[in-house]
């Protein structure tokens, strides 16, 4: 009888042990990458690169790349997902190809199109775009500073914003006519009003230079507002680079400027930086209370599925140049 108890209490802790391992393991999940379009504009060689399968994985494992079709004039290095000329193509041809991305153990298929069309102006397009890549790599990794950002920073939430302090009706209808103008942009942002802090993943917060000293001291670390400031702005992120949350402040008798410096700071909320163009609400002090063309361009790309956080500028500016038809034609 003593036996039986002895082996029936030691099965009962070894099944209570592999119950507790089993809670902490991890489960695996598929990599994550998105249909991808490249668009060939310029005669290439063998062995150049005619643009870069994009792909993460949540669990940081490292991928591996394989196109499905073998007959083509295309292969894809397994390691770089660099996708490479082998032989010739015509002038004016469209390849659907699919490509599968897997880190060992799951994998997730994909459609690459590959557009051919060498335009008789090609140079003055490539000029313009390289503009609006520089443009773009200014303010998302944010250049106006002595330090800029290594990485990119978004947002993969919805972002929920809630509205404190002292606001009027007025800036109700801004916050709300804006952010609906930015989700007719880039229909991948998701954003909305919500009626409680504790729902919000950001406050824009409202009142005179008195007020933010004497009831939120800290409310944007290291910050003390003059009468010079009419905004400010503080983005928080993981160690993965996503945005969590915001913390914004708006002057509320900063007079005219109020309107732009609402738009200004919520477009620092969504990962950007300053603009060195007047034109831009980016611009500071800002003025204008419309989004400039670079404006679009730069919140479309921010919010592409190819653009991901943690990118650095190299990476950012191989996936813009290598992915032409995805950002620079509708």
């Amino acid at each position: 009888m003593k036996l039986k108890y002895v082996l029936s209490v030691l099965i009962i802790s070894l099944s209570l042990s592999c119950s507790k391992e089993s809670g902490t393991e991890s489960v695996n999940t598929k990599p994550i990458s998105t249909d991808q379009s490249f668009l060939i504009k310029e005669e290439l060689t063998e062995n150049d690169v005619v643009g870069v399968v994009v792909a993460s994985d949540n669990e940081e494992d490292a991928l591996s790349y394989e196109l499905v079709e073998k007959n083509t004039p295309f292969v894809v290095d397994t390691i770089t997902g660099e996708i490479k000329l082998i032989s010739g193509i015509a002038n004016e041809i469209k390849y659907e190809l699919t490509a599968k991305v897997s880190d060992g153990d799951l994998s997730t298929t994909i459609k690459i199109a590959i557009e051919v069309n060498f335009p008789s102006k090609k140079k003055e397009i490539v000029t313009a775009d390289n503009r609006l890549i520089d443009v773009f790599k200014f303010l998302a990794f944010k250049q106006e500073r002595k330090s800029p950002n290594k990485y990119i920073n978004k947002w993969d939430e919805e972002i929920r914003f809630f509205i404190s302090g002292d606001f009027n009706s007025n800036d109700i209808n801004v916050i709300e006519e804006f952010i609906e103008k930015l989700q007719s942009i880039v229909s991948e942002l998701k954003l909305k009003i919500v009626s409680s802090k504790e729902a919000s993943n950001v406050e824009i917060y409202f009142s005179s230079i008195e007020a933010y000293k004497r009831d939120r001291p800290n409310y944007i670390k290291d910050y003390t507002p003059t009468d010079k400031n009419s905004g400010r702005s503080k983005v928080f992120f993981t160690s993965r680079k996503n945005i969590t949350r915001s913390n914004v402040w708006v002057r509320k008798n900063n007079g005219i400027a109020r309107v732009s410096t609402i738009k200004h700071e919520i477009l620092h909320t969504l990962g950007l930086g300053h603009s060195k163009d007047q034109k831009s609400i980016l611009f500071t002090p800002s003025k204008v209370e419309s989004l400039s063309a670079d404006d679009i361009f730069v919140v479309k790309t921010l919010y592409n599925p190819l653009i991901l956080s943690k990118q650095k500028e190299s990476e950012v500016d191989q996936v813009l140049r290598n992915n032409r038809k995805s950002f620079f034609e509708d």
